[in-house]
């Protein structure tokens, strides 16, 4: 009886044994699948590219399995750090840390510039930062105290071109910071503020929904060639307040309901995946503007409303031969 008991005790722990490491290599290789599936095309095949949104996450959930096999299986341990060195370039993608500075614009000079990105949300305060501070728009604030050399602004709204009584000091400050401006008319909702001379070129939008980018020429000190600088803003994914709280209860609450799955599942048909294929047909476009000009030095930012990874991004930096 004891040698039963003992010879099944033996094999319930291969199973959990087992068990346990099927979970992890399946693990494994989802990470790995997370971290290329931007390069798959969302044309032919567009859920993967949700699975790259999560791929943070995925580098997290991996960091946590490695630490808990240190206590239960070296080799998975070991199995699991190899499995995050072959994501290592598409984790220092997603990077804030640079630790290379190849492609650097301005290295045959020796002279540098420096450039701010923003979406500034029609210089809104949503987060209320300084909400006493009423005399003070914080978005405008930070912008003149960073005094970048080029500025390029996303959904800019009125704040410079028409600004109220309240707004025309910190108004006339980024003018006067900022004496060329490209984007400026009616209904504009992208702009670039340069301290150096600025040239517009004309772009011509496919109709693919409501995303867009400007481009143009400015001459710096720095470059010994203008630099082509596009500034785009591509489709955003158009969620509603009330969708948008949705995730947020399904990220903090960890028992979703039916409805819940059933809500973001909908979302995710009608809205995330026909988003990411306009970025993908975006980001050609937008390459295939960068071919047609002959320029050696050329910036692309703006608002991707993308991760680093996705393959909006990679299709760019990849076809026009691009460092991050």
């Amino acid at each position: 009886m004891f040698n039963m008991l003992r010879r099944l005790f033996k094999i319930s722990r291969i199973s959990i044994s087992a068990i346990w490491k099927s979970i992890n290599i399946l693990l494994m290789a989802f990470l790995i699948f997370a971290a290329y599936c931007g390069y798959i095309n969302p044309d032919k095949l567009a859920y993967p590219q949700l699975i790259n949104l999560i791929f943070p996450l995925c580098v997290a959930g991996a960091i946590c399995m490695t630490i808990i096999n240190l206590f239960f299986n070296r080799y998975l341990t070991l199995a699991w750090i190899l499995a995050i060195t072959a994501c290592g370039g598409p984790i220092l993608t997603f990077s804030p840390l640079n630790f290379t500075a190849q492609n650097e614009i301005g290295k045959n000079t020796g002279k540098y510039f420096s450039l701010l990105t923003y979406n500034v949300f029609d210089f809104q305060n949503p987060q209320q930062i300084n909400p006493k501070d009423n005399n003070n728009n914080q978005t405008a604030s930070y912008i003149i105290s960073d005094s970048a050399d080029i500025v390029c602004i996303q959904e800019c709204g009125t704040f410079i071109q028409s600004p109220t009584r309240s707004e025309k000091k910190q108004s006339d400050s980024i003018k006067s910071l900022y004496p060329f401006m490209s984007g400026t008319g009616k209904h504009v909702t992208k702009m670039v503020l340069s301290k150096y001379s600025v040239k517009n070129i004309p772009v011509s939008h496919p109709k693919w929904g409501s995303g867009s980018y400007q481009a143009c020429w400015i001459e710096l000190p720095a470059l010994d060639k203008p630099l082509l600088l596009i500034n785009c803003h591509l489709q955003s994914f158009r969620l509603t307040p009330g969708e948008k709280s949705v995730y947020r209860e399904m990220a903090a609450n960890e028992h979703a309901t039916r409805s819940n799955l059933k809500e973001v599942k909908s979302q995710i048909k009608d809205k995330l995946i026909p988003a990411l294929r306009l970025h993908a047909a975006q980001a050609r476009s937008i390459a295939a503007f960068i071919d047609s000009i002959n320029a050696e030095n050329v910036i692309v930012c703006g608002d991707f409303n993308d991760v680093c990874g996705s393959y909006a991004y990679r299709y760019l930096r990849n076809r026009c031969n691009l460092a991050d």
